[in-house]
């Protein structure tokens, strides 16, 4: 008699069934590290801008406090200082955000608030 038994299908089966499953998850994995690095590249992105900034202008940008509430980052004065404008968050629940502490500013992903990028300023 040719052919597969049941019993021989349902081994391949489930063996695809396991190997399906582990590719979902490294997928996740891999888009998780892929966002971490668009990030980070984001953060030192947005600090080079404000450098460069601080070079030619001779003057940090005009960056809120940290304490000041419902005050922004006027992206609009990094523009031709390497940065065309506020990146995109690569999280859907992320924003950036630009405050300056103590003696520098502070360059943050509201979605990943734990990575931080800090320019030292020049005026304080």
């Amino acid at each position: 008699q040719e052919g597969f038994t049941l019993v021989e299908l349902m081994i391949v089966v489930v063996i695809l069934g396991i190997l399906a499953g582990i590719g979902v998850q490294q997928y996740g994995r891999v888009q998780d590290h892929a966002r971490d690095n668009v990030n980070k590249a984001n953060l030192r992105l947005i600090a080079n801008a404000i450098r460069m900034y601080q070079m030619i202008e001779g003057e940090d940008p005009d960056v809120p406090d940290q304490d000041s509430e419902g005050t922004s980052f006027n992206w609009e004065q990094l523009k031709g200082y390497g940065l065309e404008g506020k990146p995109e968050s690569p999280w859907d629940d992320g924003d950036y955000s630009v405050v300056k502490g103590t003696g520098s500013i502070v360059i943050s992903n509201t979605a990943r608030a734990t990575e931080t990028i800090e320019v030292s300023v020049l005026d304080d």
